[in-house]
């Protein structure tokens, strides 16, 4: 991957900026809109273990969610109160094959090894488990806005398209089966301006995808008909010895994806 791709330009672990951020008015009304998708998508998912990658303020998925634990990995350090632990998204310290729904925070974006933190979801997820991926939109004037201030989070992060991202996935071997785009006003911060533009950013507004901001992705992981399956009633099943983290092999490099 070229160094260009890595290197996103914020001096700061930008997941404290991205913090920072949803605390801003444009911020906060970005996130209650994404909180929304969210809080739709996730009772539809079901198993063991929901693991949420990447801490965002008054997001709380324990209380929508249908699997029987529902836990949260920070990326920023020292990690909230509740959360499981602070880890890099390349390297989850969760047991192969164990969770059954995984949702990224805008992880992808800001990570430095995205195609890594790919293989991470693919790892640990059961086969036919679900990843649920959370990006802000490219292809809108938020795309416009990363170009006018590359520099500062989140406009910082890398530009990744829900056509890229669907192009990954499936070179891991992973269905897409949903694709929602939300938050129809402009990246503007100025409270004012929010308040008179409030009307374009209804749930129910018609959704046109180059006029909104952020867009959730879900998709299934594929079922390898090589491989017979554990069954999946099995009791008991951990994410890490004793319920505490532990560290992941290493994997060799496979061909870098898109």
């Amino acid at each position: 991957m070229a160094s260009n791709d890595r290197e996103i330009g914020v001096t700061r672990a930008p997941w404290c900026q991205l913090l920072e951020w949803f605390g801003s008015p444009l911020g906060e009304r970005f996130l209650a809109r994404e909180s929304e998708v969210l809080r739709r998508i996730v009772p539809d998912l079901f198993g063991y273990h929901l693991v949420q990658v990447g801490r965002a303020p008054s997001l709380d998925l324990a209380s929508v969610c249908r699997t029987r634990h529902c836990h949260v990995i920070d990326l920023a350090s020292p990690p909230a109160a509740g959360s499981l632990c602070t880890a890099e998204p390349e390297y989850l310290p969760i047991r192969t094959d164990s969770v059954d729904a995984l949702v990224m925070m805008h992880v992808l974006e800001f990570c430095q090894e995205p195609h890594e933190a790919l293989r991470e979801v693919d790892r640990v997820l059961v086969p036919e488990g679900h990843v649920v991926v959370c990006g802000f939109n490219a292809m809108s004037a938020w795309g416009l806005r990363m170009m006018l201030h590359p520099k500062r989070v989140p406009w910082a992060g890398r530009k990744l398209s829900v056509g890229r991202l669907r192009d990954w996935l499936a070179l891991l071997g992973f269905d897409t089966v949903r694709i929602d785009f939300f938050f129809h006003a402009p990246p503007l911060s100025h409270p004012g301006i929010l308040r008179h533009l409030q009307r374009l950013d209804q749930p129910n507004a018609r959704t046109l995808p180059i006029l909104t901001g952020g867009y959730v992705v879900v998709a299934r992981k594929r079922v390898s008909t090589l491989i017979p399956l554990r069954p999946r009633w099995l009791p008991k099943r951990r994410l890490a010895p004793a319920g505490l983290p532990e560290p992941t092999p290493r994997r060799p490099h496979g061909n870098e994806l898109g």
